[in-house]
C-alpha cells in the first residue's frame, strides 16, 4: 500500500525536475540520510496533525435524484422525515430521520482525506467490486436512483475528520435527472475521468489510498520523455526518479513500477492499455510485480464491465414499476443495514412482489398456478422476522413476575375458600344422610300405624259411637302419619338440593383452582426462560431455493429472470447454464462456484441469487455413474446452502427439464418446485389471438380454432416460433391459406420436436384435411361432460370396439368408436385432440415405437429415462 508523503518535498523536487540528469542520484545513501536527519522531527510532527481527527459539528448531506418518478421523491422524502420510533433504540434527546442517522453511523469512523486538494465536497464509497475467477463483479448500493455528497457547513472539509451524535446533519433534495439511458458508476462518485490514461490512474491511485497528485506528475514527466525520444540513459534516470518519489512520498516500489511499465511497454494511450490488459502480454509483462498488474488489471476489466453494462440498459423502470418499487426497497435495506435496525425491513416489499406477479402476466399466459406458487415462495421474504430489544423482554419479564405474585395470592386464597368449602359440603353430605335416615325411619313405622288403624276399625260393631271414635282416630292417626312421612320426604329433597348447589359450586372452585395451579407453573417457567435465545429461535426459515422444472421451451429461464428483476433479488450473476461452470482443469470449477456464491457475502442485507439453466447438469444424482468432478462440484453448493459454508441470504434459482435425474439433497434445499407445463388450449388461443390484429378477414376465429388444435404439445416457444414464421410469411404472402399454415406448422414442429408418432399433427392434418372439422365429432367427442368428471384416463378397447372413459364420481362411461378408427393408432387423434381440447387439457402424447425412435430412445437406459420424464409430466398436468 502507498502511503501519503510530505507536501513541501514533493513540490520541492517537481519544480527541480530539469535536474534528473544530473551526475549525483538523489536516491543516494548520503541524500536519504540527509532528508531523514534534517526533516525527522516535522515529518513526526505533520504527521500527527494529519492524523488526529477534526470533530465536523455541521454537515450538509446533498441528495440528488437521477430519475423523476414520484416514487423515488416519495421515498427520500420517508428517509429524509425524522423517525421517533427509529431514533427511540438510539436513546437520543431528539428524533432523527434514517439519512441523519445514517451519516453520523458512517462518519464515527474518521475519514482521511489529507491526500486530495479539493476538500469541498466528500462523496462517501458506495460500492463493492471485485474480480473473481469468473467475471469482474461491480454492484452499486443506491442503484443508480441518487447520488450523496456532503459537504462541510465551514467550508473546507479538515484533512482527516469525523462526527459525534452531536454534529447537525442538513439534508438538501436536488434534481439531476439523467438521460435516458445515462447510468452512474463508482467511477463518477470518484470524480474519475475514465476517457483518459491519466484519469485511470487516478482513480487507481484514489481508490488505493495513493496520493492522486502523483499519477499527474508521473504522466506529465512521461509525455515529455516520450515526446523528446529518450535514449537508454535517460530511461534509466527516469526510472531513479520514480524510484526517488518513491522513497520522498513513502510509497511502495511496486507501485510506481507500474508506470515505469508504462513507460518501458510505451502505454501511453486508455485503449492501449485495456487491449494489453485483455490479452495474454499482461501476465507476461516482467517489470510489474504480480501485485501491481493485478491491481491495474482489475481495475480496468471491472470497469470496463461496468460501462458495457449501463451502455446497454435503458431506462430500468420504465417498462416495470414493479421494478423500482423493488429496488427502492433494496436500497432501504440497505441504509437501515447501516444504522443497526435491518430487523424493522423485510428482504422483499410485499407490495413490489404483488405488483410483479401481475406485471409477469401481462406477458406470460398461466391458467395454472405457476404464478400463484412463485408468488406464495416470494411471500416468505416478505415477512419481519423482528427481533424484540432487550428492554421489551426485561419489562415482560417484570410482568410475567408480577404476575406471578397475583396468581400465587389467589390461589392461596383459593385454597382457603375450599377447606371452607368442604367443610361445608360434609356437614351438608352428614345431613342429607340424616334425613335419609329419618324418612327410611318413617316408611318403617307404616306398618305399626297401618297394624294401629287396623285394630281401631275392629274393636267395635260398625256403627255405633265407639266405631265412629275409633274411625276418626284411625283417620287422625294415618293423616299424622302421611304428613310426617311428607315432611321427611321434603326434609330430605331440600338437603339434597343444597348439597348438589354446594357440590356444584366446589367442583367450580376446585377447576378454578387447577387453572390458576397450571397458570402458576407456566409463569414460573417463562420467568426462567431466556427470551432472548427463545426468539431467535421463531425466525421464518427462508426457501433456499426456487426450481422451475417441466418440458423445454415453455418459459422457465425467462420467467426466472423476469422474478428476480421484478421482486427485487439481487442476480450476483447473469443468468447462466450449467455447462458455463465447467472447467477442465480440477478444482476449477468447485473454485469458480465459491467465488459466485461468496459475492452474496459482500451484500448482507439483500437476498442474492445465482440463476442456473439446465441445473441437472450442476447437480446430478451422485450415483455409481456420476463423474467425480460433478460429485465434487454440488458437494461446494451444497455446504454453502445450508451446509457448513452457508451463506444466509444465498439463494438459488434453476431451470431443469429432467428433475428426476436431479442429485435428492440439492432437491430437498429447493422448497419451491414449480412444474412448468406447456401451454393449455387456451393458453395457446391467448398467444395466437394477436394474429387477429394483422388481418382479421385471413385470421378469423374459426382459423385462430384451427391453429389452436394443430399445435397441440406445442411449447410455449414453439407458439411463438410459429406466430413469427406467420408474420415473416405475410410479409411475402398477404393471402396466406390452410395449407401454407399447416406447412409453416410442421416446419416448427420439426424443429421443436413435437411428434405425433412417425409425424406431425400438422402435416397429420395437410393429409386429412377434415380431420377436426366435422361436427358429429365434436359432439361424440367432446369430455365437457355436465354432471360427470373425467380423471384423465382414457382406455380404447379394440377388441369390444370400445372407448372407455374413466370417471371420478361415476361409474366408467363406454362410447362406440367409429369404424375407420379402427384402422390405426393415428385415427384416434380426433377424438383425442378434441377431448382435450373441451377440458382445456395442456397435451396428448402417442407412444409406440415410431415416438421413442424420433426420440432417440433406442437403448433399454434411454427409454426407460424418455418414458419416466414423460410420465412423470402426464403426472404433474392430472
Amino acid at each position: 500500500m502507498i502511503g501519503r508523503g510530505i507536501e513541501p518535498f514533493k513540490s520541492n523536487f517537481i519544480d527541480s525536475s530539469d535536474s534528473l540528469a544530473s551526475s549525483q542520484s538523489p536516491c543516494t545513501p548520503s541524500t536519504k540520510q540527509n532528508f531523514k536527519t534534517t526533516n525527522s522531527s516535522l515529518s513526526q510532527q505533520l504527521s500527527e496533525e494529519q492524523t488526529k481527527p477534526t470533530l465536523v459539528n455541521d454537515l450538509i448531506l446533498n441528495i440528488k435524484i437521477r430519475f423523476n418518478y414520484a416514487e423515488i421523491s416519495d421515498f427520500v422524502r420517508e428517509l429524509s422525515t425524522p423517525n421517533a420510533d427509529i431514533s427511540s433504540h438510539f436513546h437520543l434527546d431528539h428524533p432523527l430521520s434514517v439519512l441523519q442517522l445514517y451519516t453520523l453511523h458512517i462518519f464515527k469512523t474518521p475519514v482521511d482525506m489529507s491526500a486530495r486538494k479539493d476538500r469541498k465536497i466528500y462523496r462517501p464509497t458506495l460500492f463493492t467490486r471485485k474480480n473473481d475467477a469468473f467475471s469482474p463483479f461491480n454492484f452499486y448500493f443506491l442503484l443508480n436512483l441518487f447520488d450523496l455528497e456532503y459537504e462541510c457547513n465551514s467550508g473546507d472539509f479538515p484533512k482527516v475528520w469525523k462526527t459525534n451524535s452531536l454534529t447537525k446533519v442538513v439534508i438538501r433534495q436536488t434534481t439531476s435527472v439523467v438521460g435516458t439511458g445515462t447510468m452512474i458508476t463508482a467511477s463518477d462518485l470518484n470524480e474519475s475521468d475514465l476517457t483518459t490514461l491519466e484519469g485511470v490512474l487516478r482513480a487507481i491511485c484514489r481508490e488505493n489510498r495513493y496520493d492522486e497528485n502523483d499519477a499527474e506528475k508521473w504522466m506529465k514527466s512521461l509525455k515529455v520523455e516520450l515526446a523528446e525520444g529518450h535514449t537508454f540513459l535517460q530511461e534509466k534516470q527516469i526510472h531513479r526518479s520514480f524510484r526517488y518519489l518513491s522513497y520522498e512520498n513513502s510509497l511502495n516500489y511496486d507501485s510506481v513500477a507500474c508506470f515505469i511499465m508504462i513507460l518501458d511497454e510505451h502505454i501511453n494511450t486508455l485503449d492501449h492499455l485495456q487491449s494489453v490488459v485483455t490479452s495474454d502480454n499482461w501476465e507476461k509483462l516482467s517489470k510489474v510485480s504480480p501485485v501491481i498488474r493485478q491491481l491495474i488489471r482489475d481495475y480496468v476489466l471491472i470497469n470496463s464491465a461496468s460501462v458495457a453494462v449501463n451502455e446497454s440498459r435503458d431506462d430500468p423502470y420504465k417498462e416495470s414499476k414493479a421494478t423500482l418499487l423493488s429496488d427502492i426497497h433494496r436500497i432501504r435495506r440497505y441504509f437501515y443495514y447501516i444504522i443497526g435496525k435491518l430487523d424493522l425491513q423485510p428482504f422483499l416489499s410485499r407490495t413490489a412482489v404483488d405488483l410483479a406477479i401481475k406485471e409477469i402476466e401481462k406477458t406470460y399466459e398461466d391458467d395454472g398456478n405457476i404464478l400463484k406458487d412463485i408468488q406464495n415462495y416470494l411471500h416468505t421474504f416478505c415477512l419481519k422476522n423482528k427481533l424484540e430489544s432487550k428492554s421489551s423482554y426485561e419489562k415482560k419479564q417484570i410482568d410475567w413476575q408480577n404476575d406471578l405474585e397475583l396468581l400465587r395470592d389467589n390461589e392461596k386464597q383459593l385454597n382457603e375458600q375450599l377447606n371452607l368449602s368442604e367443610q361445608k359440603l360434609q356437614q351438608l353430605k352428614q345431613d342429607v344422610e340424616t334425613y335419609k335416615l329419618r324418612k327410611e325411619n318413617k316408611f318403617n313405622e307404616e306398618k305399626d300405624n297401618r297394624d294401629k288403624i287396623a285394630a281401631k276399625l275392629r274393636s267395635n260393631v260398625v256403627g255405633n259411637e265407639q266405631w265412629f271414635r275409633n274411625n276418626e282416630e284411625a283417620k287422625r292417626l294415618k293423616s299424622v302419619y302421611d304428613q310426617e312421612r311428607k315432611l321427611a320426604a321434603d326434609e330430605l329433597e331440600r338437603a339434597q338440593t343444597l348439597y348438589k348447589k354446594h357440590n356444584e359450586y366446589h367442583l367450580r372452585l376446585d377447576a378454578k383452582k387447577a387453572n390458576v395451579h397450571d397458570q402458576r407453573k407456566n409463569l414460573e417457567y417463562l420467568v426462567t426462560l431466556n427470551l432472548e435465545d427463545q426468539q431467535k429461535k421463531l425466525s421464518v426459515k427462508y426457501g433456499r431455493g426456487l426450481l422451475l422444472y417441466g418440458p423445454p421451451g415453455t418459459g422457465k429461464s425467462e420467467l426466472l429472470k423476469k422474478v428476480a428483476i421484478y421482486a427485487g433479488i439481487t442476480m450476483i450473476t447473469p443468468p447462466l447454464a450449467a455447462g458455463e461452470l465447467n472447467r477442465p482443469l480440477v478444482g476449477e470449477t468447485e473454485r469458480l462456484l465459491v467465488d459466485i456464491m461468496h459475492r452474496a457475502v459482500d451484500l448482507p442485507y439483500l437476498i442474492c441469487a445465482m440463476t442456473i439453466d439446465e441445473i441437472d447438469g450442476l447437480a446430478p444424482k451422485r450415483d455409481n455413474k456420476a463423474q467425480q468432478s460433478k460429485v465434487d462440484g454440488i458437494s461446494v453448493l451444497l455446504s454453502h446452502i445450508e451446509g457448513v459454508k452457508n451463506i444466509p441470504n444465498l439463494i438459488v434459482f434453476g431451470a431443469t427439464n429432467r428433475r428426476n435425474m436431479m442429485d435428492e439433497a440439492f432437491l430437498r434445499r429447493m422448497q419451491a418446485k414449480v412444474f412448468v407445463g406447456r401451454p393449455s388450449p387456451g393458453s395457446r388461443e391467448k398467444m395466437l389471438n394477436p394474429l387477429i390484429s394483422k388481418d382479421s378477414k385471413i385470421f378469423h376465429s374459426k382459423r385462430i380454432e384451427s391453429l389452436k388444435r394443430i399445435t397441440t404439445n406445442f411449447s410455449g416457444a414453439a407458439v411463438s416460433a410459429l406466430k413469427s414464421a406467420i408474420i415473416v410469411e405475410m410479409d411475402r404472402n398477404s393471402t396466406i391459406d390452410d395449407r401454407r399454415l399447416l406447412e409453416l406448422a410442421a416446419i416448427v414442429a420439426r424443429e421443436f420436436n413435437v411428434w405425433f408418432g412417425i409425424s406431425t399433427l400438422p402435416d397429420i392434418c395437410r393429409l386429412n384435411p377434415t380431420i377436426f372439422y366435422s361436427e358429429k365429432n365434436t359432439e361424440n367427442y367432446s369430455l365437457a361432460l355436465t354432471n360427470f368428471s373425467p380423471s384423465g384416463r382414457i382406455l380404447i378397447d379394440y377388441q369390444s370396439k370400445k372407448c372407455l372413459i374413466e370417471l371420478t364420481n361415476a361409474a366408467t362411461l363406454e362410447k362406440e368408436l367409429d369404424t375407420y378408427e379402427t384402422s390405426s393408432t393415428l385415427s384416434l387423434l380426433p377424438r383425442l385432440i378434441q377431448g382435450c381440447s373441451s377440458r382445456n387439457i395442456d397435451t396428448v402424447q402417442v407412444i409406440d415405437l415410431n415416438f421413442l425412435t424420433k426420440q432417440n430412445a433406442l437403448e433399454e437406459n434411454q427409454i426407460f429415462e424418455q418414458l419416466t420424464t414423460l410420465f412423470l409430466e402426464c403426472d404433474e398436468y392430472n
